[in-house]
């Protein structure tokens, strides 16, 4: 039996119409634009049935809970990549407590080149986000304030060959000197304008104070206010001498130096003061930098995927700075960001110093790299010392690590909630032989999230460089005739792994799409809606499969497709997809896309079907002259992937001619029996033919199965619709947004104002008067 769900496909408008405004060049889409804009989201998305859950293994989060995420490496012992790590190995301590892991997922390193990566994952028949393609995202800081004048010069040497020699099409570089002035470049593909930053960058390093009576080091002075007598006594030692010295010549007597354990002596005092000025002075300089250098690493919050952080510096003082180290660690969790410090001190002897200090280049070299040590620890990330010396091989060194990593998803304690900055201790463990496994040291919670967080991150997500894989997600689009002259018509199948529904009050799932020209980059048609979650597809389950079908209209051209699901409790994924759209409606006989499927599941993501009841294939024919389909015949067989043999072959079943758009249209439809056709994979192979010759051969993948499908989840109760739900629709909220604008009065406009922001007891409040003489429109309308 031929499932009727095809010829629905093709004979009503079962599937609903995104009306986009097809005009509108629109440079990202915003959720959160007034409706009637002219590159406003002006349709629907209808969820339809859910498939069965996927066959890997599903993240194991909830739905709508707040997850703290951590981004984890785990090597085996020759140093690769672990990436069969399940988990129940990872184990997540807080505070000596363990924290149950609720989500867990792998994200790995695509395989091959950028380009075979994306033909792959983005230009296949079925695009998907899991393997996508995936460039490095490189943030080269320069801290400006720790960096010798004229010691940058090797650094920036070696940063042009690797922007020029390591830096490949599909990855980001950001350009930064803080605090300033210098390049202040965000992420971009654009390596000219990186290359053309760097010669701004500029050392300004001051490694003398001034004090009274000798020069201090800031070394000297650290040393001296952490209560080291001998540092305190060289300098005193200093003093003396220089005392003694301009005695000779003046004719004033000459004096002995002051003991450093002398506390009321009133040269020990001054050098103390002194040392104190100097520390305060190199701590805000030190301050300004992580304060800025923070707040760099936390804008990178909104691109999805891990961020090498390439901090050139000489290093600096933490003793009293520990606050905002945790804030750059902390904004380094948020963004998945790891530090790697190139050292590049140079060492040996400072001739261009004024005076010997008495203080040793290594000790203070030492003391220095303390906090290029923290920052990389606490960021999962290294320190590459005397890097000054090998600038290539530790950027090379960089360019080279694995992007194959977990994500480590818990629930944080309710005292975490209570204080959201402040910076929490975290330990993770894995429960596996010969593993180890390197991980950030904690976490700090971000604001609770705001509509208009949840607007900015969608719009992050539709404008990032890459895929996000937070939530697994596949697509692919059918094409069939459209009803206007030059516009087809695209379906688009998109089927996501969701946490399940708790209940009737969960949330749901936020959807967007944006559909470009591939020529110039034009938006075509976009949409936003939410996405109602799955019902758990078996007891115990906390992810199901969601699957949605939409349309839009499109001339013919070729296609960059993004589509982004954002689960109530923040968790992101977009996938990708490049299609063409042909021309339908020419003089030539022509044919939509090949679908093929189950009766249960129509327009499916990937086509699946059962032995026990076959495969059923449907696609429509063409033509401007409606006499033409009546020689059309078209043939559908099943073969084995890299076979040109059919293991089945049937003629379709032509329907009655009927007329589509500007033409005619004749669907074919074919149900093939399955019975003895071993498991695996097919290609379903139609071959349309008008007066005996071939016109087309179109195909599309199917996996077969023995059996009959597994029983479908208890179908729950419709939930109830209130008029509230109703509202919050687009359409709705466009209607209300009008009947400002067609206010009669004063009063009725001020009540429209209430509406369009949802405050209905205000509006019912302003409208329970009883005006005199005719209400007009607007004043029923918000009644109703």
């Amino acid at each position: 039996m031929i499932g009727p769900w095809l010829a629905t496909v093709f004979l009503s408008a079962a599937v609903p119409v995104f009306a986009a405004d097809r005009a509108a060049d629109a440079p990202a889409l915003n959720p959160g634009r007034p409706p009637g804009s002219a590159q406003a989201a002006t349709a629907k998305i209808a969820p339809v049935g859910q498939a069965s859950p996927p066959a890997q293994a599903p993240p194991l989060f909830k739905a709508g809970v707040e997850l703290v995420r951590l981004d984890i490496r785990v090597l085996d012992d020759n140093g690769l990549p672990v990436r069969d790590l399940r988990p129940d190995e990872v184990q997540v301590f807080e505070g000596g407590v363990r924290r149950p892991v609720v989500l867990f997922q792998h994200v790995a390193e695509p395989v091959g080149t950028y380009l075979e990566a994306a033909r792959r994952t983005i230009g296949a028949e079925v695009s998907t986000n899991q393997g996508a393609p995936r460039g490095h995202l490189y943030l080269i800081v320069f801290d400006q304030n720790h960096i010798t004048a004229g010691n940058e010069m090797r650094a920036r040497q070696a940063v042009e060959r690797f922007l020029r020699t390591r830096v490949r099409p599909g990855d980001r570089v950001a350009l930064y000197a803080l605090p300033g002035p210098g390049p202040q470049l965000p992420l971009t593909s654009n390596v000219s304008l990186a290359l053309a930053e760097l010669p701004k960058v500029r050392g300004g390093l001051d490694r003398e104070g001034m004090a009274v009576g000798a020069t201090m080091s800031v070394f000297e002075a650290f040393q001296i206010k952490r209560g080291d007598p001998q540092f305190l006594q060289r300098f005193l030692n200093r003093v003396a001498t220089n005392l003694t010295a301009g005695g000779d010549i003046a004719g004033t007597s000459t004096s002995s130096a002051a003991s450093a354990v002398d506390s009321g002596n009133e040269t020990v005092r001054v050098a103390k003061e002194n040392a104190k000025t100097i520390v305060e002075r190199a701590d805000t300089e030190a301050h300004t930098f992580l304060l800025t250098f923070s707040d760099v690493i936390r804008d990178l919050a909104r691109i999805e995927g891990r961020k090498s952080v390439i901090l050139v510096s000489e290093g600096f003082f933490t003793d009293n700075l520990g606050p905002d180290v945790d804030r750059v660690a902390a904004a380094a969790a948020e963004s998945y960001a790891v530090i790697y410090s190139l050292d590049i001190n140079r060492r040996g002897i400072d001739i261009n110093a004024s005076e010997p200090t008495g203080a040793s280049p290594a000790q203070e070299i030492q003391s220095r790299l303390d906090s290029l040590s923290t920052l990389s620890a606490e960021t999962s990330g290294e320190v590459l010392l005397d890097a000054g010396s090998r600038m290539d091989e530790a950027l090379n060194r960089i360019a080279d690590s694995s992007q194959d990593y977990y994500i480590v998803g818990f629930e944080p304690p309710a005292r975490a909630l209570a204080d959201r900055r402040g910076y929490r201790r975290v330990s993770i463990k894995v429960d596996r032989r010969g593993a180890r496994v390197s991980s950030r040291t904690g976490y700090a919670l971000p604001d609770p999230v705001t509509p208009a967080d949840r607007r900015r991150s969608i719009d992050a997500a539709l404008g990032a460089p890459f895929p996000q894989q937070g939530l697994p997600l596949e697509m692919t689009t059918y094409v069939l005739r459209g009803t206007s002259p030059g516009i087809q018509r695209v379906v688009m199948s998109l089927q996501a792994d969701l946490p399940v529904a708790g209940d009737d009050r969960t949330k749901p799932a936020d959807v967007v799409f944006v559909a470009r020209s591939a020529r110039d980059g034009r938006v075509v048609a976009s949409g936003t809606d939410v996405m109602p979650l799955p019902r758990a597809a078996s007891p115990g389950r906390t992810t199901a499969r969601g699957q949605f079908h939409v349309q839009f209209d499109a001339p013919a051209g070729e296609y960059l497709l993004r589509v982004a699901v954002r689960e109530p409790g923040g968790t992101m994924g977009t996938v990708d997809r490049r299609f063409e759209v042909r021309p339908l409606d020419g003089v030539d006989v022509t044919a939509s896309d090949l679908i093929v499927g189950r009766r249960a599941d129509a327009l499916p993501v990937r086509a699946r079907c059962y032995a026990a009841e076959g495969l059923t294939a449907a696609l429509e024919v063409y033509a401007r002259n409606p006499a033409d389909l009546e020689t059309v015949d078209v043939t559908i067989g099943l073969l084995p992937v890299n076979s040109e043999s059919a293991l089945r072959s049937m003629k379709a079943d032509l329907m009655d001619i009927r007329k589509v758009g500007s033409g005619a249209g004749r669907t074919a439809l074919v149900a093939i029996p399955l019975e003895g056709v071993p498991p695996g994979e097919y290609v379903a192979r139609a071959t349309l033919r008008s007066r005996g010759e071939t016109v087309t051969e179109l195909v599309r993948q199917v996996a077969i199965s023995t059996g009959s499908p597994p029983a479908a989840a208890a179908t729950p109760l419709p939930e109830r619709v209130t008029p509230a739900m109703m509202l919050a629709g687009d359409v709705a909220r466009r209607f209300v947004a009008s009947l400002k604008t067609s206010a009669a009065d004063a009063s009725l406009e001020a009540a429209a104002a209430q509406a369009a922001v949802g405050a209905w007891p205000a509006v019912s409040r302003m409208l329970s008067g009883n005006p005199t003489g005719p209400r007009p429109f607007a004043y029923h309308a918000l009644r109703g």
